[in-house]
């Protein structure tokens, strides 16, 4: 498998890590399901977000089978089979966003999914965003239930 400059740098900070959140990409954001395969292939628990629309808010379940994922709520892949996992079982946190600027700050897609599960374990966990150099700006006008991440991984 080749392995992209910015897939290195998100395996080498989950080398230590036994249990990892990671979206599964949709169109616009940064490709994460070579990232996934890796991390299941060396024995690591891959915990996913699912849309609960009627709660307004993220649920998680851990990827048993990756061939075997289906698309939920808002055209996301997701697994057929859902895996229950606490926030507090996970050790490293990897989101997406829109936009992102240079103090951490992320612009999702407006519904405040992310921005609500964060709040619960923002100081307590590490969260990484991912996002392309053209979505990363100087400074973001934000609000203040925006959630800012601990870092940026950029890919090109």
């Amino acid at each position: 498998m080749d392995i992209k400059d910015y897939e290195r740098k998100v395996l080498e900070m989950c080398r230590d890590f036994k249990t990892i959140f990671i979206y599964i990409s949709k169109d616009d954001e940064v490709e994460t399901r070579n990232i996934i395969k890796y991390l299941m292939f060396s024995g690591k628990r891959v915990v996913v977000p699912l849309s609960n629309i009627e709660k307004n808010e993220i649920e998680l379940s851990e990827i048993g089978e990756f061939e075997l994922l289906q698309k939920g709520a808002y055209g996301i892949d997701e697994p057929k089979k859902r895996i229950a996992v606490t926030k507090e079982d996970i050790e490293i946190f990897f989101v997406p966003g829109r936009m992102f600027d240079e103090k951490g700050n992320r612009k999702g897609r407006g519904k405040g999914y992310f921005d609500r599960f964060l709040e619960k374990i923002k100081g307590k966990k590490r969260i990484v965003g991912l996002c392309y150099r053209h979505q990363l700006m100087n400074k973001l006008e934000t609000n203040e239930w925006d959630i800012p991440v601990d870092e940026i991984i950029l890919a090109d």
